[in-house]
């Protein structure tokens, strides 16, 4: 961390190699801090947020010499990439400490205390709740310690950063004190055990011998994790929002009643915003209206609570947001759904999480949205997998038909990379499939899931249901699925022409099929309700892209024809919307 020339100074380059260390040295201690997060709510992955961030602004930084353009530089990259709650803190101390550096032209030990001061205090005032013994505790004590040796002439920076390592780790050991749920499970703050492992990592160059890495897992109560509350909110929320001259007190205050742990953090024509909220579409519909939503990220805390619980569980269900469940059935049995990421208007969303179909439905009706999809990436599953396979024996990851979408092949080929070519610890499933029809066949495998079948079982078992379920849907217009590269273009042309409405259904290998065409929308629901009928059907469910009235009347013919029970027809989700257009009404059915 120190110029090797000048016990003294930094500069720019000493920063740089700082942070390479510190990177290095929190890497092997992710693993640890995850297993002790347990405030503010127990979700396990404090460890990663913090290194995401790290390596992120190891990586993104642009390094030199010039002390305060590097110090600028860092900043900047801290808050455009800040990953959780530790992530957001951690960009907000080095925002902090970039600020204050505009009053000195170096950096020296009286300095580096004045400046790490004003970096707490920023922290401080930025947090809607700031909590002693976790990070912010350390931050204050380091400071203050620094500010305290400076006084003395006769020590040097070198040795005075040297010096408060001891004095980190006792304050470090005594957060457990100060938090009356670690003191329950007998551990440290896992923040704060983050920021120890990244600044003895900075100095450990210049540190005599070797020291033992902090284990405070192996003295958990772990009996007590399980008394542990519940987190209050479900969601924690991430986005960076591009635009001018945003006040992020302003901000903050806003999102204080739709959440709390709020951070939001300013970088000029960037505003980073961290919340656990209930809310997370009421928050990107606001946010949206003051610029351009960037880098989601939501984390089901509720779910991931659930997952710390787990002690081992035999199979984990993974799906996408396609498969229109509701959400009473995904936490019903505790199904992981990754949401498909989307641009609308140019702001990043996920569907279903960020976004739903009434706010979008409306937009594309009154104001024309552009709206696209996009696929989860394979670095996602891997993440997923590697998490899961910590608690289950097996993972099945099943998705929309590969026709529609590269998630299937994405989640294939992360598969093959966590756990080897034949991945035996992980299926990777292609429903064939989409919306409601792709729900049903999650729904039954989670049943069998529940009932403890096997397996091999499971395998069979989705092959045999996957037979019994289709969809069939009219659209009012070809546009969006030539716009997709789900219809050509000729076929477009024809329909137009005639002035025909189509029937489409999916094939065995999950592409779209023409099921027959009719001249009126409303026949065409005619012709779907006798296709429908052709074979004996167990139960069937009415879906529509903002087009309720068409749904029911083609729901109440359904059950004229067929005598049976239904369930409730539904709007899509986003992602299948856009591509199906407005309008658009179909059936997704099961048969016996």
């Amino acid at each position: 961390m120190l110029n090797h020339n000048n016990n003294n100074r930094i500069d720019g380059l000493d920063l740089y190699h700082a942070f390479k260390n510190g990177t290095e040295e929190l890497s092997h201690s992710v693993e640890e801090i995850n297993k002790i997060n347990v405030f503010p709510v127990q979700d396990s992955d404090t460890g990663t947020n913090l290194y995401a961030t790290v390596k992120s602004i190891l990586d993104d930084t642009f390094w030199s010499n010039d002390l305060k353009r590097t110090i600028k530089n860092i900043s900047s990259s801290a808050v455009t990439n800040a990953k959780g709650n530790s992530g957001s803190i951690l960009a907000l101390y080095l925002r902090g400490f970039e600020k204050a550096m505009v009053a000195y032209s170096e950096l020296t030990l009286s300095t580096l205390a004045d400046a790490l001061g004003s970096a707490y205090l920023y922290v401080h005032r930025s947090m809607n709740n700031p909590q002693e013994g976790t990070i912010i505790t350390l931050m204050r004590v380091w400071s203050e310690y620094l500010r305290e040796i400076s006084r003395s002439h006769s020590v040097t920076l070198k040795e005075a950063l040297l010096s408060s390592i001891p004095i980190l780790r006792q304050c470090l050991e005594e957060t457990k004190a100060q938090l009356d749920i670690l003191s329950k499970v007998n551990v440290v703050d896992a923040g704060a055990l983050g920021f120890v492992c990244l600044i003895e990592g900075m100095l450990k160059p210049y540190k005599k011998g070797r020291s033992r890495r902090y284990l405070p897992s192996k003295n958990m109560v772990l009996n007590d994790l399980h008394d542990i509350t519940a987190p209050v909110f479900r969601y924690c929320y991430e986005v960076n929002v591009k635009s001018q001259n945003l006040s992020d007190e302003m901000i903050r205050k806003q999102l204080e009643q739709w959440g709390n742990s709020v951070i939001c953090m300013s970088d000029g024509e960037l505003l980073h915003v961290h919340i656990h909220t209930d809310s997370p579409m009421v928050i990107s519909n606001y946010l949206s209206s003051k610029g351009k939503i960037e880098k989601v990220k939501v984390d089901d805390l509720k779910q991931q609570y659930y997952f710390s619980q787990l002690e081992k569980e035999p199979i984990a269900l993974v799906v996408d947001s396609a498969c229109d469940l509701p959400k009473e059935i995904i936490d019903r049995y505790h199904i992981y759904q990754i949401a498909l990421p989307m641009e609308i208007n140019g702001n990043q969303h996920l569907d279903s999480l960020t976004i739903n179909g009434d706010i979008l439905y409306d937009d594309m009706k009154h104001q024309g949205a552009t709206c696209y999809s996009s696929q989860v990436g394979q670095g996602m599953f891997e993440s997923y997998y590697q998490w899961l396979l910590e608690k289950y024996d097996h993972v099945i990851s099943l998705h929309i038909t590969r026709n529609f979408s590269g998630t299937f092949d994405n989640a294939l080929r992360a598969a093959k990379e966590v756990d080897g070519k034949s991945h035996p610890h992980i299926d990777i499933w292609d429903s064939a499939t989409l919306s409601s029809a792709y729900g049903m066949i999650v729904e039954a495998l989670a049943k069998q899931i529940e009932e403890g079948k096997s397996i091999d079982f499971l395998r069979s078992f989705f092959e045999s249901y996957r037979s019994k379920v289709d969809i069939w849907v009219s659209v009012r217009s070809l546009d969006a699925m030539v716009k997709s590269g789900r219809v050509s273009s000729k076929v477009h042309y024809w329909v137009d022409i005639l002035g025909i409405h189509p029937v489409i259904s999916m094939n065995n290998d999950g592409k779209a099929a023409f099921g027959g065409v009719a001249f009126g929308f409303h026949r065409c629901l005619k012709k779907i309700v006798r296709k429908v009928s052709y074979r004996k059907v167990k139960r069937f469910q009415v879906v529509h892209v903002d087009a309720s009235y068409d749904a029911q009347r083609l729901e109440k013919q359904l059950s004229d024809k067929l005598k049976i029970n239904f369930l409730p027809s539904r709007s899509v989700t986003p992602v299948i919307g856009v591509y199906a257009g407005l309008g658009a009404v179909g059936v997704a059915v099961e048969y016996e």
